[in-house]
């Protein structure tokens, strides 16, 4: 599957105008006490909010097993997503909570993987779940003054955007209702 989603998205580097990604077995729900493998749990973030984001569908490579796995509902994962830009107003204290109630975990100083935030002044670091780099939002006041994507162990910037995304997930969700895949993809075949 890994090498298969490999060569598709080399070929989509070729030919523009389709995206490829790439739905992870999660082996879910979890047994109690048992904690996701983050970087499945990424990837398969990253897919939803592809499927649910573009214009066209993408090409989606799976197996049998991850199409009909548990997944949360499509309400849930869109109640549990923020998008910001520069410029927008938000309360930092309020976005914190948000994403502790998000599942993500609040550090003392620096992010050192995915589903983690930190705050140093008016500055919040956040590595999104289904992010592949983390984000530095600085803030003056309540406006959003810039958004970079930083390297994580040099702690420089890389890149500037203009907006930004990050998803939430409450695991304990995943697979009450029985959603899988096919509760994305309703209406695009």
């Amino acid at each position: 599957q890994e090498l298969f989603h490999s060569e598709l998205a080399a070929l989509s580097m070729q030919k523009s105008g389709f995206t490829v990604c790439s739905l992870p077995e999660l082996d879910l729900p979890l047994a109690e006490g048992r904690l996701p493998d983050l970087e499945l749990i990424s990837e398969a973030l990253a897919t939803l909010s592809t499927v649910r984001s573009s214009v066209g569908l993408p090409i989606l490579v799976t197996t049998e097993k991850g199409f009909h796995q548990p997944l949360p509902d499509p309400k849930i994962l869109e109640a549990m997503t923020r998008r910001v830009r520069v410029g927008d107003r938000m309360d930092m204290e309020k976005a914190m909570t948000d994403l502790v109630a998000f599942g993500y975990e609040k550090q003392p100083q620096t992010v050192s993987g995915r589903g983690q935030f930190a705050r140093r002044g008016g500055i919040l670091d956040l590595f999104p779940f289904q992010g592949e780099s983390p984000l530095r939002l600085e803030f003056n006041g309540n406006e959003i003054e810039s958004i970079r994507v930083f390297d994580l162990a040099r702690q420089t910037s890389v890149n500037t955007l203009s907006e930004a995304t990050w998803v939430g997930l409450d695991f304990s969700a995943i697979g009450r209702d029985g959603t899988c895949l096919s509760d994305y993809l309703k209406g695009e075949y």
